[in-house]
């Protein structure tokens, strides 16, 4: 493997006292070093960036491509690749996929040349990623630093790998350097924390008085926090025969800013059943909501923050119930729906009551907990075969 190279540019006056940039680097491991010189300076910054992740020569192509007015820039390649993709996915997937971008990728790639991109350079980025520490963590300042999980990385790389498919379909590009490219290894799944009714009481005992409306809502109805903390007064209806709650937005990630959107998906738009238990507690609680006002808002008003709120309310709440296994809030939902499955609600119910995409996503999240599940289907199996059964045994008596 050829030994990187560590270049920069260096200020160099010319005779008539003007400054010039100058990169001094090797084009391959061993030979003698050259120079390329530039009058602007982020030019030369850039040029190094290219020499040191892809070497020499693919940073001379790349500069004598940009000359020519024969390169595309991944700026431009990004770009390209979202108006393609806005024909298929939700808006507010096109500002995900960019802000990701802007995050992860554009510190490195924004302003290469596409072609310039070699498979070195994707794994030397990809190593740096490993090395990157996540938003939270450097917000924090204090305790060990949290970096990028393998999923992060994996989902950030398929960002830069769908660019370059688009660009060898839609431009000729030779190869995708990033194809098949390894990554980390993905870590295990965090396994579900499904809370009992007893370990549930614990913990709505240490959650402060003017929050446990909103826990034992989430608790009650399986609704992600997305969708509770966008409920407003005209959501909840407490006077049919059975009160409900329509869940018909939810907070997303906008451009730099949370907005209203559609739930997580076509099947997350649904109606939600209150138990009377939770239809008290809201009734005692809207009467203090105005009209199109969010139920429940941050402390000054607005969209209550996931963050703010675990921090200064369900961490603290946990910790004080002292229970076998910490849960995150997200939980909720997940003890929500182990209640109903030891109750013998039919997966189908719970799907919908969830609102996932499938039943294939509720079974594969819920179907081990379901109670004798193995017992049953021996049991119906059983019952369904009861006429067919004698016949079976004289065919096999008659044979022996």
């Amino acid at each position: 493997m050829a030994r990187k190279q560590h270049v920069q540019p260096r200020p160099v006056q010319r005779g008539d006292g003007s400054i010039v940039w100058r990169v001094r680097f090797r084009l391959i491991s061993g030979a003698n070093p050259v120079s390329e010189t530039f009058d602007d300076q982020m030019q030369a910054i850039r040029f190094a960036e290219i020499v040191n992740l892809a070497g020499g020569v693919a940073a001379r192509k790349a500069r004598d491509a940009a000359a020519n007015g024969e390169s595309r820039s991944m700026r431009t390649a990004l770009e390209a690749y979202l108006q393609h993709a806005g024909a298929s996915v939700q808006p507010d997937t096109v500002d995900k996929y960019r802000r990701t971008w802007d995050r992860y990728i554009a510190p490195t790639f924004d302003v290469w040349p596409v072609e310039a991109v070699s498979r070195q350079a994707v794994e030397a980025w990809i190593t740096g990623l490993r090395e990157t520490e996540t938003v939270t963590s450097q917000r924090r300042k204090t305790g060990p630093p949290d970096y990028l999980s393998p999923k992060t990385i994996s989902n950030v790389h398929g960002l830069l790998s769908s660019v370059f498919n688009h660009e060898v379909i839609e431009f000729g590009l030779a190869t995708n350097p990033a194809f098949k490219i390894r990554l980390p290894a993905k870590q295990k799944k965090r396994e579900a924390v499904f809370l009992t009714q007893s370990a549930y009481a614990s913990l709505i005992g240490e959650i402060p008085v003017e929050w446990q409306t909103l826990v034992n809502v989430l608790a009650g109805t399986g609704l992600r926090w997305g969708e509770v903390t966008a409920l407003r007064l005209e959501d909840v209806d407490l006077d049919g025969p059975m009160p409900v709650i329509r869940v018909t937005r939810a907070w997303k990630r906008g451009r730099g800013a949370w907005v209203e959107g559609t739930p997580k998906t076509p099947q997350s738009t649904r109606s939600v059943s209150l138990s009377a238990s939770v239809a008290r507690l809201l009734s005692e609680w809207v009467e203090d909501v105005a009209p199109g006002e969010l139920l429940f808002t941050g402390p000054q008003g607005g969209r209550l923050r996931g963050e703010w709120f675990q921090e200064r309310v369900w961490h603290p709440a946990v910790k004080s119930a002292n229970l076998s296994r910490n849960p995150v809030l997200h939980d909720l939902r997940h003890s929500h729906a182990s209640w109903l499955i030891g109750q013998g609600v039919p997966l189908p119910y719970v799907q919908r009551r969830l609102g996932h995409s499938s039943i294939k996503v509720t079974s594969d999240v819920y179907g081990h907990i379901a109670p004798d599940a193995w017992e049953a289907t021996a049991r119906a199996t059983e019952t369904a075969m009861t006429l067919a059964l004698p016949a079976v045994e004289e065919v096999l008596e008659l044979e022996a």
